[in-house]
């Protein structure tokens, strides 16, 4: 946009045009000046791309007076995943925290980090006036896994649809599948269900796949004092129909072999449950053939 004598400073605008400036600044197309004004009005929540368009020149009126105005419209966008929510926009107030994954480094408003109970403790000391930056270390953490949070806290966004993770090919799947389980991983860890219930939503949707669920049994083992046992439970809940249709020991299919042989490694419970899910026995049937199935007679007779 031209720069003239009637720029003003961004102080000169309320905290509503604030937040239309934030909307279309992160609604920007890559690598050109393209403007996703379907992205703009889901990011403000308003009804139309004509309302966002009419947001986004009263902004650039207040700060540039009669210069010139953008007329760029940018094409309607592809299907996008959509936001689950109502979206909250921040003030260019507001503190800056940085949450570090590895060596990758995420920078968040502390306003849209204090909607997270896990940590209202760790900045309870931050003031609202604070100029230092406040740094948190998640070295556990995958950096991309850091980009869904953003997503999330911002825009109540996923990486994914579930229309989408259902049409994925088998390489997709497989790197959709860690993504979003590195994702849920980190949602545990902050105790955000909300975001680990829509992640393992997406999960379920993922036509099952030996490939990537040994890629999250292995993430999971990786991790073991973490709070996942629901995902470790649908990824063998849906291990049994590939047990059922391969053999839970079969060397024809060695990624059901090596999944399997994994879970054995946990104990004998372990086996016993995907023998139980491999199963297409029902209760009745099984309890025609063996009547003490369930029974301990380690003192009585077994039934006859």
């Amino acid at each position: 946009m031209p720069e003239g004598a009637g720029n003003k400073d961004l102080s000169s605008l309320t905290s509503h045009e604030q937040d239309v400036l934030i909307a279309f600044l992160s609604n920007l197309k890559p690598d050109n000046v393209e403007v996703d004004y379907d992205g703009l009005a889901a990011t403000l929540n308003l009804s139309t791309r004509a309302s966002a368009h009419e947001a986004w020149k009263a902004v650039q009126k207040k700060l540039f007076g009669h210069a010139k105005l953008s007329s760029v419209q940018g094409p309607r966008p592809a299907a996008r995943p959509q936001a689950l929510g109502r979206k909250t926009c921040f003030s260019f107030a507001s503190p800056a925290v940085v949450l570090q994954f590895g060596k990758h480094e995420k920078l968040f408003h502390k306003e849209a980090l204090l909607q997270i109970p896990y940590f209202q403790e760790k900045l309870k000391n931050m003031t609202s006036t604070a100029t230092a930056i406040k740094r948190l270390s998640f070295p556990l953490f995958f950096p991309e896994s850091g980009e869904m949070l953003a997503k999330w806290v911002y825009f109540q966004e996923l990486a994914y649809d579930t229309h989408e993770v259902t049409q994925f090919g088998k390489g997709e799947a497989s790197d959709a599948a860690c993504t979003i389980f590195r994702a849920y991983d980190l949602a545990m860890h902050l105790n955000m269900e909300d975001w680990a219930n829509h992640l393992i939503d997406l999960l379920v949707a993922i036509p099952s796949d030996h490939s990537w669920l040994l890629a999250c049994f292995e993430e999971a083992e990786s991790h073991p004092d973490h709070n996942i046992e629901k995902m470790e439970l649908l990824i063998v809940s849906k291990l049994a129909p590939l047990v059922r249709t391969y053999g839970l020991f079969d060397d024809s299919h060695e990624g059901v072999k090596t999944l399997a042989n994994k879970v054995s490694q946990g104990g004998v419970f372990a086996v016993i449950l995907v023998q139980a899910l491999a199963g297409q026995q029902s209760l009745e049937e099984i309890a025609k053939v063996n009547k003490c199935a369930w029974h301990v007679h380690d003192k009585t007779e077994k039934c006859t």
